[in-house]
């Protein structure tokens, strides 16, 4: 037979689509940089949540008691040691099987907080979480001198600062931390505490190369908001999303524990939508329990491919090398 068959042809052709398209999945894998949980019988549902929806890493940050169990009040960031344990375990205990990281968490007012950090980087953490940004936990300014020492500490390491800021009220604060240490990468989540104010937020990233922003909204009753905030504004977070595809990092944080009856289907529908978000342009949610409709519909950014592996896992990469 003539190897100018068209029959010859029209099947390789068709061999080599299908070769490619077991090769490329529809969507890249994901990393997810910052989830807490409560105790080590939660790591299970996590799992088994991951396994499910290709999430290959999950890095793990320690959370102060006060904040596990928010009631609304003022809280105290001193009881953390217990949790920088919990997370160090659970790292150590699922070495063999790469699925999570950890940082751990320090208190502001610790005299000892950069000895705390250091045994916690020998142990193996990404770097430290403050979590002194947010209203209601700010008990030290986010620039005070007294965190100088820590700040200088992680730069020179090379490890990570995560720190969670309401940039509506701390912007300066955290303008300063930027400016005195510009080659300490900062992770600022949830959007900075400013997705419904993406010309501050964007303000604050195109003057900060070393700031990077996670996609996380904390609790369900502010992720959902949040999915409503970007459903609303698409256009807005495509054009926020082309621009700062580089410096955003894929995360859920909405705490895995079983008291607030989060269980696998729960994580499992709460994890669909975030990534849902990213990579559809229209998907219903089962996340909210009481939709006036019957179903809540959103509207998702829909990015290209190459940005999404970016986000999804690419950028994190790039971080930790």
């Amino acid at each position: 037979m003539s190897q100018n068959n068209p029959l010859i042809w029209a099947t390789a052709l068709l061999l080599l689509l299908v070769q490619v398209t077991l090769a490329s999945p529809s969507l890249p894998p994901i990393i997810n940089v910052h989830e807490s949980i409560e105790k080590v019988g939660d790591v299970l549902n996590l799992q088994n949540v991951m396994e499910t929806l290709n999430i290959r890493t999950t890095v793990l940050h320690a959370i102060p008691e006060g904040l596990l169990y928010y009631d609304g009040k003022e809280v105290s960031l001193s009881d953390v040691a217990s949790s920088n344990t919990l997370v160090e375990q659970i790292v150590a205990q699922t070495a063999g099987q790469d699925s999570f990281e950890f940082f751990c968490t320090v208190d502001p007012l610790d005299v000892s907080r950069t000895e705390t950090t250091q045994d916690c980087l020998d142990l193996g953490a990404l770097g430290v979480k403050l979590y002194n940004g947010y209203s209601y936990s700010h008990i030290l300014p986010l620039d005070d001198s007294r965190l100088g020492d820590l700040y200088t500490m992680l730069e020179e390491s090379g490890a990570l600062l995560m720190l969670p800021v309401n940039a509506g009220e701390f912007k300066a604060e955290l303008e300063n931390v930027l400016t005195l240490h510009p080659n300490l990468d900062v992770i600022c989540p949830h959007y900075c505490l400013s997705s419904k104010s993406l010309n501050r937020l964007t303000d604050l990233m195109d003057r900060f190369p070393n700031l990077y922003i996670d996609t996380s909204f904390g609790s369900t009753a502010f992720a959902t908001e949040g999915f409503e905030t970007i459903s609303e504004n698409t256009e807005a977070y495509q054009d926020f999303f082309d621009k700062f595809q580089d410096r955003i990092l894929f995360a859920t944080d909405n705490v895995v524990t079983s008291y607030e009856d989060k269980d696998q289907d729960f994580l499992k529908d709460l994890y669909q939508d975030y990534i849902w978000m990213f990579s559809e342009g229209e998907f219903e949610s089962d996340v909210d329990d009481n939709p006036e409709d019957g179903v809540t519909t959103y509207t998702g950014l829909d990015l290209p491919y190459t940005q999404l592996q970016k986000v999804f896992w690419q950028n994190w990469a790039n971080l930790l090398q």
